[in-house]
């Protein structure tokens, strides 16, 4: 789902929808914007501070002496990862391949790429934990 069915001579500004920027911005590869590359950067700069802080977690030392900072820490950046599955879950419809889908279907055949199915598993102890008191962090790290 890397390129979009929007066209890219049609105009900018207040005509193109929120959902088709979403798009560019998450999905964009061909003339990435600044706004963009800054999205992806910050993304894989906090998926790697998140495997360094497990790393660092799995310390008993530095996990009794940094609890609330770990658990601060990790409140933040998995509701980061969260909100971002839930933008590219809504604004996959724009993709290219999603031309003639409904947006149901659309978003179904999203749901099972390979890297939705990497994001969700990231996210889903995160999920579960929200609702249920079971402890799956180690499971983001696969």
């Amino acid at each position: 789902m890397t390129e979009s069915k929007l066209d890219e001579n049609k105009p900018t500004g207040l005509t193109r929808s929120y959902r088709a920027k979403a798009y560019e911005l998450l999905e964009g590869h061909s003339n990435i914007s600044t706004v963009a590359k800054s999205i992806n950067l910050v993304l894989i700069i906090l998926i790697i501070s998140n495997v360094i802080a497990a790393i660092f977690e799995s310390e008993p030392s530095y996990h009794d002496k940094y609890l609330s900072e770990f658990a601060l820490f990790e409140f933040i950046s998995l509701s980061i990862f969260c909100t971002e599955y839930i933008l590219r879950l809504w604004c996959c419809v724009e993709a290219k391949e999603a031309a003639g889908l409904s947006n149901y279907k659309a978003r179904l055949k999203y749901i099972f790429t390979p890297i939705a199915l990497i994001d969700l598993i990231a996210i889903l102890p995160f999920l579960i934990a929200m609702f249920f008191t079971i402890d799956l962090r180690s499971l983001r790290l696969i």
